[in-house]
């Protein structure tokens, strides 16, 4: 089942990955070998190792059966200092 995780940090794509890892059964080789990657490229991923490949990036979510998707940031002044958002921006 494709499932769409929140992911907007390298630490939470570190974490999303390791997990989908595991639940498929798969070590970082197996990963790799069916992403088209290297398993280091694995190991630092999942190691929150900064990276700039953004197509592998996707191979391997892809692999996973994960359909990551871009969500809009709002800007700081639609929220209250409590981090709620403000009534006149509420949909």
């Amino acid at each position: 089942m494709e499932t769409r995780p929140f992911i907007n940090t390298t630490e939470r794509l570190a974490e999303v990955v390791a997990e989908a890892r595991h639940e498929n059964g798969w070590t970082q080789a197996e990963l790799a070998r069916r992403a088209g990657v290297g398993r280091q490229f694995i190991s630092d991923l999942e190691g929150n190792h900064p990276r700039a490949e953004i197509g592998k990036v996707l191979a391997v979510l892809q692999t996973l059966g994960l359909s990551p998707r871009a969500v809009p940031v709002r800007p700081d002044y639609e929220f209250d200092a409590d981090g709620q958002l403000k009534e006149q921006f509420r949909g």
